[in-house]
């Protein structure tokens, strides 16, 4: 999957970073968009967050570009 190069190419970059403050910031940064990246498409994880009643990102975004293209 295309997601899933990008997020390694991330990796590779951050663990390439000379300065260690930053390079632990850009693998927290990496953690982050694999999550939520699975809670998009990984559709068992997806379920369990519905399930939950939780919501992703990405459904505030969807709802917005929702509620903005109806008014």
């Amino acid at each position: 999957m295309a997601v899933d190069a990008t997020l390694e190419e991330d990796v590779r970059e951050a663990e390439a970073e000379e300065n260690e403050g930053m390079r632990a910031h850009l693998h927290t940064q990496c953690k982050r968009r694999r999550e939520l990246f699975d809670s998009i498409f990984d559709v068992r994880i997806h379920n369990a967050l519905m399930a939950r009643g939780g919501e992703t990102p990405y459904t505030h975004s969807l709802t917005g570009s929702v509620d903005d293209s109806v008014l």
